[in-house]
């Protein structure tokens, strides 16, 4: 049956672009208007009589029964899909009727359905933390994927004091305290002892008459970015500490290079003047002249071992590998370290035979520094007799270098042991250790083919074990390189030999012809074209001395030029040097086994040298 309507109700009824509908007493439609048709595909005469609730999703069927002024509800559309209706009711005066008007919000509905779904994303998904709090502390809000880094199940806080739950955390408390007094901001806490990191955003929220009624918040983790600016500080003052530390090897190797000249000639003039006084004037064995000669030689040497040790630490990494007297190596870091060791313990050696290693011995005494300077900070100051820093060296299962470097500092806890080779992980204090050198060591040692390892027991100290495979023998090698003597047998005076010393620098050069004169014909020269020009009108040398970083032409060139003009004469070449701190240098000495000898050297040392070269030499003629 039509519903009577007046005449004007009746064209605004009909012309309503919403849903109008007039439902009975029994809840079953009365009437609709068009736009149910074109909003949800039904014609009137399929509604009428149709139960409002039947049309309404089951999930939302019972709210169609709650009585009031509004209404959300899904609607179900004729060809079976549903969409979201606003509905506003009021009772027909006079009448048992309802009359409804209903507006299509599917659209919001999805577009805050949208927001949900990114938000919830958001939320579980993303680091942060959303929170709020009532004027008392008393959490109302806890939710965010932040909080499983912090142990906690989202809502697990409500309920909870915020300042009983974080009542060890002072930054927390006083930031809570700010926003309760109604400001506004964005503070950077971090949670210790865990050291986690978050921006925090507090927002308070008001009454409607103004009146403070809690904070809202969002805290965002920002421990792995706080981690990665610290990791990229601490390596930007690594590169500043390195920069800093090639400098310093760059003038180091300078340095040594122009102090070994004048060590040369010192040391070579002091041994001849011991032996023309011993010449001169008949002295006791003990004489104050032969001691005080003994000490300044002992004296000169000392600070020749200390450039050496300088120059050996400061070459570059692009040095090539040669074979390594090991013990060599580590009785030149200990010097290095010796005044560092001489206040915190007493230092022992314990060296057997050790097979010489494939490496680069400056890396290798950074390796052994690192450990000894470890070892050294390992132990308190103010009792070094009570102390001892123990250096092993032998040779290993299956013919590997073993060095031990053993002390009897605090010890490593056994949860720390297995991170002490991690980059930047350091339990020294700030400014004592940056965490790097026993990574670094590692790598080194990783890259010759060794490895490091570690046993420690807390309150009785730490050892530190290096196991280096062995290279080939080259023993011949090292012991020129040295400076060793050749035997007795083969120093037996023979004929004379003729040498040629080229140097740019006078004072060695006539220091090295006083040395050699008694034996040997001696011809000097002060620059590498000189030489040449000697060398092309007299080739009978039997071995020549040539500084190799001479000013007006190299060694290497002159050695370059006499290559092209006689191979023959340039075998005869024993180079000089007082530091090969330049990539050319070295690599053009790598390829020269056995034809050189660095500054200092000494009279019976150089003299026994030339001796052997005119021994086996060939006669001139």
């Amino acid at each position: 049956m039509t519903h009577p309507c007046p005449s004007s109700d009746q064209v605004l009824f009909l012309a309503a672009p919403d849903l109008l509908c007039i439902v009975g007493a029994d809840g079953t439609l009365k009437r609709t208007n068009p736009a149910w048709s074109r909003i949800l595909g039904y014609r009137e005469t399929e509604l009428v009589g149709v139960s409002f609730a039947e049309l309404v999703h089951p999930d939302d069927a019972q709210l169609a029964g709650v009585r009031g002024d509004a209404l959300d509800v899904r609607m179900r559309c004729k060809d079976g899909s549903y969409r979201w209706i606003s509905f506003r009711h009021s009772a027909i005066p006079g009448s048992e009727e309802t009359l409804c008007a209903g507006r299509d919000v599917t659209a919001c509905k999805m577009a805050v359905r949208s927001v949900e779904e990114q938000l919830h994303t958001i939320i579980h998904h993303v680091p942060i933390v959303l929170f709020a709090f009532d004027r008392q502390g008393v959490f109302t809000l806890s939710e965010g994927r932040g909080l499983a880094a912090l142990g906690l199940r989202p809502r697990e806080l409500l309920g909870k004091s915020v300042l009983d739950v974080y009542s060890d955390q002072p930054q927390v408390l006083a930031s809570v305290r700010r926003a309760m007094m109604g400001e506004q901001f964005v503070a950077h806490v971090e949670l210790v002892p865990q050291s986690f990191h978050y921006d925090v955003l507090y927002v308070p929220t008001h009454g409607e008459n103004g009146e403070l009624t809690g904070v809202l918040g969002v805290a965002v983790d920002v421990t792995e970015q706080k981690r990665a600016e610290t990791a990229v500080k601490e390596t930007e003052q690594r590169l500043l500490e390195a920069d800093r530390l090639a400098a310093l090897g760059t003038l180091a190797a300078g340095v040594a290079h122009e102090i070994n000249n004048p060590l040369t000639y010192a040391l070579l003039n002091l041994n001849l003047l011991g032996k023309e006084i011993s010449k001169s004037v008949e002295l006791p064995e003990e004489s104050a002249i032969t001691k005080l000669i003994d000490e300044v030689r002992e004296g000169v040497e000392r600070v020749g071992v200390i450039v050496r040790d300088l120059r050996a630490f400061s070459r570059a990494d692009s040095e090539p590998r040669s074979e390594v007297d090991v013990i060599q190596v580590l009785e030149s870091t200990l010097h290095m370290a010796s005044g560092e060791i001489r206040h915190r313990a007493r230092l022992s050696r314990n060296y057997g035979e050790v097979p010489k290693v494939q490496a680069n011995g400056a890396r290798l005494s950074q390796v052994f520094l690192n450990l000894l300077v470890n070892a050294v900070q390992a132990i308190a100051e103010g009792n070094p007799d009570q102390h001892e820093i123990q250096v092993t060296a032998r040779t290993a299962e299956g013919g590997f270098a073993l060095v031990e470097v053993k002390d009897t500092g605090e010890g490593i806890p056994p949860h720390l042991l297995e991170r002490i080779f991690d980059p930047f992980f350091t339990t020294k204090p700030v400014g004592v250790g940056t965490g790097l050198g026993l990574s670094i060591c590692r790598g080194i040692l990783n890259s010759l083919g060794g490895r490091i390892e570690v046993v420690s027991e807390v309150g009785r100290g730490t050892t530190f074990r290096v196991v280096l495979p062995p290279g080939p023998t080259g023993a011949e090698h090292a012991s020129l390189r040295s400076g060793s003597t050749v035997p007795a047998r083969e120093r037996a005076v023979g004929r004379r030999g003729r040498v040629l010393v080229i140097d740019d620098e006078p004072a060695i050069a006539r220091a090295l012809c006083r040395v050699l004169e008694p034996l040997h014909d001696v011809v000097s020269a002060s620059s590498g074209r000189e030489a040449l020009e000697i060398l092309g009108a007299d080739g009978s040398f039997d071995v020549i001395f040539c500084d190799l970083m001479m000013s007006e032409m190299s060694g290497i060139d002159m050695h370059s030029a006499l290559l092209e003009s006689d191979p023959a004469l340039a075998e005869r070449v024993i180079f000089m040097t007082g530091g090969t701190f330049t990539r050319k240098t070295r690599e053009f000495l790598a390829h020269l086994p056995n034809r050189f000898i660095d500054k200092p050297f000494d009279l019976s040392k150089v003299q026994a040298l030339v001796q052997a070269r005119v021994k086996s030499a060939p006669v001139l003629t």
